[in-house]
C-alpha cells in the first residue's frame, strides 16, 4: 500500500507534461455562492452549478494552452497565457466576458464590462513540495470592484485536479474574504492536447456566418 507522501513525492516530480491533456469537470461544491456573487439569478443556479465544463491543456514550464469549454452556454476560449506571475491585461475571460456571465440576465452588467486590472498566473507549488513543483498555480483576476478572484489548480493524482477559489477584496494588511471557498473537482479523460487558437477562431466564425 503506497502511503499519501509517497503519492505526493511522485506527484511533485512529474513532468509538467502531466498536466497535457482532456479533463472534464466531476463536480462542484459551495459553488452557487460565486455564482451569486457574479449576478446569476436564482433560477438559473441549480443549472449553472450542474453544468458540464471542459478543460483541453497543454504546458511549459512558462506557459500554458487552454480550451476551455461550456456546452450548455455556447461558451469557448482557447488562448496561450504566460505563467509567470506578472500582472498584465491581456486576459481572454475579461475580454469576452467571464463563464459566470453567461448565467446572467441581461442588464445586470451593474454599468457595463470594463476590467481594468487585468490577471496573473504562478506556479504555486503546495506546502511541503519543492520549489521546482509544477502541480499547482494560482490564477489570480482583479475586476472593477476592486476585488480579486483567486483560483487555485492543483493535481492531486496523474487524472485527478481540485481546484478552489475565493473572491477577495485588497485592504490594507490583510485581504478581506468576500466569497469562498468554493470548489471544482476534474478527472481526466484524454490525451488529446488543444487544437490552435487560429482553428478555434475559424470554426466560431463559420458558425457565426451560417447562423
Amino acid at each position: 500500500m503506497t502511503d499519501a507522501s509517497s503519492s505526493s513525492n511522485e506527484i511533485w516530480a512529474a513532468p509538467v507534461s502531466i498536466w497535457n491533456g482532456e479533463w472534464r469537470m466531476t463536480s462542484r461544491k459551495d459553488y452557487a455562492a460565486l455564482l451569486r456573487h457574479n449576478g446569476v439569478p436564482e433560477a438559473k443556479l441549480k443549472e449553472a452549478c450542474e453544468a458540464v465544463d471542459l478543460w483541453g491543456y497543454e504546458f511549459t514550464d512558462t506557459s500554458f494552452h487552454m480550451d476551455h469549454r461550456i456546452p450548455a452556454t455556447n461558451f469557448r476560449l482557447n488562448f496561450v497565457a504566460p505563467i509567470d506571475g506578472v500582472w498584465n491585461t491581456d486576459c481572454p475571460y475579461q475580454k469576452t466576458g467571464t463563464t459566470a456571465s453567461r448565467w446572467k440576465e441581461k442588464g445586470t452588467e451593474e454599468g457595463g464590462a470594463e476590467y481594468p486590472g487585468g490577471w496573473r498566473n504562478t506556479w504555486d507549488p503546495p506546502e511541503g513540495a519543492p520549489s521546482s513543483a509544477r502541480t499547482r498555480f494560482r490564477t489570480e483576476l482583479r475586476n472593477k470592484y476592486v476585488t480579486i478572484l483567486r483560483f487555485w489548480r492543483e493535481l492531486v493524482s496523474r487524472t485527478r485536479c481540485d481546484c478552489v477559489i475565493y473572491i477577495v477584496r485588497e485592504t490594507e494588511g490583510a485581504d478581506e474574504m468576500v466569497v469562498g471557498p468554493c470548489w471544482c473537482f476534474f478527472e481526466k479523460v484524454g490525451d488529446q492536447l488543444p487544437c490552435a487558437p487560429e482553428e478555434v477562431e475559424q470554426a466560431l466564425d463559420k458558425r457565426h456566418a451560417e447562423m
